[in-house]
């Protein structure tokens, strides 16, 4: 599928999935309709909701945190360093946040995710003048900047991820809907430990599917997501 697009870094807690046949299911996945984020602009923000109670129990934060939280995010999105959604923009400003606010959270990983450079101009392509957000949310601007993913020895490969991207910038993974079989069937595709696709052997079928106005999924553009996390430096 040709080179892949660097689109941020993401800070995840897991949580078995409770619906479907999924049930206490653990899967490796950067979106927030799954898996809860210890970071994103949608509550992180001064000016923002509130944080749902029992995600703000299992990320161990009190209020005086979130404050905090805030104010650090208050100053890096007026400065334009982070963008609307949940990804980050470098190594280095995660690493910030998870090491001010999360340090003794092991739970706690940052994830990396690229796509390939047809999905990648196509994201960009799709968003260009939204009118919410003008298409600025974090995910389009890190893939805007072309940086190629590399051979990274601190990152392991997860597996392969389809993500269905709303104009603010979070996205749905396939497991929002109850597709897994068909998906499975229909491309010749298989789960891996992490519960993602190892291999896509048909991308262009999988993101016609997809895309198509009578899929069952949510009407939003969908693209097919490398996605890694960042090895436990060993003590």
């Amino acid at each position: 599928m040709g080179p892949y697009y660097f689109g941020g870094y993401f800070l995840i807690k897991t949580k078995p999935l409770s619906y479907f046949s999924f049930q206490n299911k653990i899967v490796q996945t950067c979106s927030s309709c799954i898996n809860i984020c210890a970071f994103d602009v949608e509550w992180c923000l001064s000016w923002t909701q509130n944080l749902d109670n029992e995600e703000k129990a299992e990320l161990g934060l009190t209020d005086e945190k979130i404050v905090e939280i805030r104010k650090w995010t208050d100053q890096k999105f007026n400065e334009g360093t982070i963008k609307w959604g949940h990804a980050l923009p470098d190594l280095q400003t995660v690493s910030t946040f998870k090491g001010s606010f999360y340090a003794d959270k092991d739970d706690i990983r940052i994830y990396s995710m690229y796509l390939s450079k047809m999905d990648a101009e196509s994201l960009i392509a799709y968003f260009e003048g939204e009118r919410t957000f003008q298409g600025l949310f974090g995910l389009r601007e890190n893939l805007q900047k072309k940086f190629e993913e590399k051979d990274n020895p601190i990152e392991e490969f997860l597996g392969y991820d389809f993500i269905g991207v709303e104009n603010h910038g979070s996205f749905h993974s396939f497991y929002c809907h109850n597709i897994i079989d068909e998906l499975i069937d229909k491309f010749s595709l298989s789960l891996n430990q992490h519960g993602l696709f190892h291999h896509i052997p048909n991308p262009g079928l999988i993101r016609e599917y997809l895309n198509d106005k009578s899929a069952r999924v949510e009407p939003v553009p969908w693209y097919i997501a490398k996605t890694k996390r960042l090895k436990i430096a060993s003590s």
